[in-house]
């Protein structure tokens, strides 16, 4: 997996790149740094990596994102869904929940649970449980 943090450009993207020979498939990390860009930012980066992974004929995935302690109800269905149905991606991975004062899904009883739960509802989520 070749991942780097959010680029501008493809070139950028493809700076430390090592070669084929030592990547299966490519990946890009977008986190929602509450600046009010994680949208455009990541439709931006998600575009960039499918157009080289389509040229090199791999697999992309949105290899890291989440907003830290999740502070946008709506988060789930208006920015991470919005970013990745707009791509062919692979999947997208959701960084970790360490503590309760560090956290990137939410907790039951946290105030976009049902948000969360809306989003893993729609027709293009699929969870490993969905998998026969």
């Amino acid at each position: 997996m070749y991942s780097p943090n959010f680029v501008s450009s493809s070139s950028e993207y493809l700076k430390n790149y090592p070669g084929d020979d030592y990547v299966d498939m490519l990946g890009i990390d977008v986190y929602d740094f509450k600046n009010g860009r994680f949208l455009q930012t990541a439709l931006n980066n998600l575009k960039i990596t499918e157009k080289i992974a389509t040229e090199k004929n791999m697999l992309f995935a949105l290899t890291e994102t989440g907003l830290e302690n999740v502070t946008q109800n709506n988060w789930w269905t208006n920015s991470l869904y919005k970013a990745i149905r707009s791509s062919s991606i692979t999947y997208a991975m959701v960084w970790r929940n360490d503590t309760p004062s560090f956290f990137h899904t939410p907790f039951l009883g946290h105030s976009s649970v049902e948000n969360f739960r809306e989003f893993l509802d729609k027709d293009l989520m699929l969870l490993s449980e969905d998998i026969q």
